[in-house]
């Protein structure tokens, strides 16, 4: 069962919640269909790295029946989304939701989770990676732009 952005499962209103999706096309001549969706309720149970977990099995999942560079891809989204709302989710209380769906020539990765910073509505993605590159060569931090990246990437194409 899925739980959306505005519900945790015990159906209460959570509030500073967001969800991002990741979409991309992918050839599928076969139409292969494939949904899976996971919830873990709140998140400060979490004590291991569940992104990697959830990401390896989208990766050999997917792999199973597209390219590997479409399984490649959402491996990347689904670490980087599932560690955005791990490391700066709002509300350790809240809960995480990741959502992987193959449905026609759509790819879509959806997280949701505890409200954090959003980078995928901007106009221009080059614009917020420009600014996080420059700061983190300021404060010489490394990590933290791939999913900036992997959004840029989708967009040109």
């Amino acid at each position: 069962m899925w739980y959306d952005a505005d519900t945790i499962p015990r159906g209460e209103a959570m509030t500073g919640c967001y969800e991002q999706t990741f979409s991309m096309a992918v050839e599928n001549p076969r139409k292969t269909a494939i949904a899976f969706s996971l919830t873990i309720d709140p998140l400060e149970h979490i004590t291991g790295d569940v992104a990697g977990l959830v990401a390896n099995f989208v990766f050999e999942l997917l792999g199973m029946f597209f390219a590997r560079s479409i399984a490649s891809k959402a491996n990347v989204a689904v670490i980087e989304m599932v560690t955005d709302v791990m490391e700066h989710g709002s509300d350790r209380q809240g809960p995480l939701g990741v959502r992987v769906r193959i449905e026609g020539d759509t790819l879509e990765v959806t997280v949701a989770g505890p409200d954090v910073e959003r980078i995928t509505n901007v106009d221009d993605p080059r614009k917020p990676l420009a600014d996080a590159v420059h700061k983190r060569s300021v404060d010489k931090t490394d990590g933290g732009l791939g999913l900036m990246r992997l959004i840029k990437a989708s967009k040109k194409g």
